[in-house]
C-alpha cells in the first residue's frame, strides 16, 4: 500500500439487492488512492455511482467486497465502537444541508460535539470559533430558516469541522446553489485544504466545480472507474474514449458546439481540439499551414483555467482531403482531439 495516501480502496463491490431474482450492482470493483492534502473529485453522470462508491469511505454504505483503507486501518474490520471513532476523523456536507430546523445555528453545531470531552462553555466556545472561520458569528442565535442556502452550507461545513476531521466529504454540495454562492464555497473548501491541511473528497456533476478545485480525479460511469488522473490531465488528454465523450457531453458549450456541428456540409470534417495554450501551440494554426499546406477555418474557440493552465478548445473544419499524417502529428503535440460528426 501506498505510504503517502489516506484512503485507499481496494477492489469495491456493492451491490442492492431488489428481489429474489435481480440485484443492482452499483459499484463494480472500484480502486483509487487518495493522497493527504488532495482535493480529490469523483465525477460523473447521475446513476454512475459515485455517492456509493464514496459513503464506503466511512463505511455508511458498507461494500460487499473490497476493503477500505483510512490512515492504514481496514474499516472493514473494525469493532463498532472503534468504527464510530474512526468516523469522528470523517466529516461530511450534502446538497440539502442537514440542519436541524428546531435548533439555532451554534446549537447545530454543538449538538455533533455534545458526546465529546468538552465541557458546554467549550463547546459553545468552539461552535462560536467555527462559525467565525466560516464567517457567520454574527447569525449564531437565528435558526436555518433564516440563512440562505450559501450560508446553510457554510454552517454545515462549519459543523462538519467540529471532530477537527482529517478528511471531509462534500456530496454534491454545491448542487442546489447558484453560480456565486458556489464559488464562495469553494474558495472556503480551498482556504479549508490550505490552511487546516484537510483532505477533501468532493463528488460532483459539474465540470465547472472540478475544473476550479480539484487536484485529482475519477471519472465514473455505470458504477465502473473509467479514468483516474490529475485534472489537468483528464480534461486534456484522456485516455479513455468514453471519458473523452462524457467531458465533451457534460461541458457547458456543448449545446453550442452540436448547433455548429449540425451545420457541417458534407465535404467537411470537424474536429475539437483541446490543448494547453503554452508556447509551443501559439503558433498551432501556422504551423498546420507550414507543415501540411493545411488551411483549417476556425469555427468556435474557447480558453479557460484549469489548474492554473490555460486550456483552449478549438472546433476546426478541414476539408475532406486532408493529409492522413494530420492528425497522429497532433496528437504527438499533446492535442486531445475528437472528431465530430451530426450523429455526436
Amino acid at each position: 500500500m501506498d505510504s503517502k495516501a489516506l484512503i485507499t480502496l481496494n477492489h469495491i463491490d456493492v451491490t442492492f439487492q431488489q428481489n429474489q431474482q435481480t440485484a443492482l450492482h452499483a459499484v463494480k470493483d472500484a480502486s483509487l488512492t487518495i493522497n493527504k492534502g488532495d482535493i480529490y473529485g469523483i465525477i460523473g453522470d447521475s446513476g454512475a455511482g459515485k455517492s456509493t462508491l464514496v459513503r464506503t469511505i466511512n463505511l455508511l454504505q458498507r461494500p460487499t467486497n473490497g476493503d477500505v483503507f483510512v490512515n492504514q486501518q481496514n474499516l472493514t474490520t473494525l469493532s463498532a465502537a472503534d468504527l464510530r471513532q474512526a468516523r469522528k476523523k470523517i466529516g461530511m456536507i450534502f446538497q440539502h444541508f442537514n440542519l436541524m430546523a428546531s435548533r439555532t445555528i451554534e446549537e447545530n453545531i454543538v449538538f455533533s460535539i455534545k458526546r465529546s470531552a468538552l465541557s458546554k462553555k467549550q463547546q459553545h466556545e468552539k461552535a462560536q470559533q467555527l462559525l467565525a472561520y466560516v464567517g457567520l458569528l454574527d447569525k449564531k442565535d437565528v435558526y436555518p430558516r433564516q440563512l440562505s442556502g450559501g450560508q446553510k452550507q457554510r454552517v454545515a461545513i462549519a459543523r462538519a469541522l467540529a471532530n477537527n476531521p482529517e478528511i471531509l466529504i462534500s456530496d454534491e454540495a454545491t448542487s442546489a446553489l447558484d453560480p456565486k454562492t458556489t464559488n464562495t464555497i469553494l474558495d472556503l473548501l480551498k482556504r479549508l485544504n490550505s490552511e487546516l491541511n484537510l483532505t477533501i473528497v468532493l463528488i460532483t456533476h459539474e465540470l465547472s466545480v472540478a475544473k476550479k478545485i480539484c487536484n485529482k480525479l475519477a471519472v465514473m460511469q455505470h458504477g465502473e472507474i473509467l479514468e483516474q488522473n490529475e485534472t489537468l490531465r483528464i480534461f486534456t488528454q484522456p485516455q479513455n474514449p468514453e471519458t473523452a465523450t462524457f467531458i465533451t457531453q457534460a461541458s457547458a458549450e456543448n449545446r453550442v458546439l452540436q448547433q455548429l456541428i449540425g451545420q457541417q456540409t458534407a465535404t467537411e470534417r470537424l474536429f475539437l481540439l483541446t490543448y494547453e495554450a503554452n508556447t509551443a501551440n501559439q503558433t498551432l494554426l501556422v504551423d498546420l499551414y507550414q507543415d501540411y499546406q493545411v488551411i483549417p477555418k476556425v469555427i468556435y474557440s474557447t480558453t479557460e483555467m484549469i489548474q492554473g493552465r490555460l486550456i483552449t478548445k478549438t472546433l476546426i473544419s478541414l476539408t475532406e482531403n486532408y493529409p492522413e499524417s494530420l492528425i497522429p502529428a497532433l496528437q504527438q503535440r499533446g492535442i486531445q482531439i475528437m472528431q465530430q460528426t451530426k450523429e455526436a
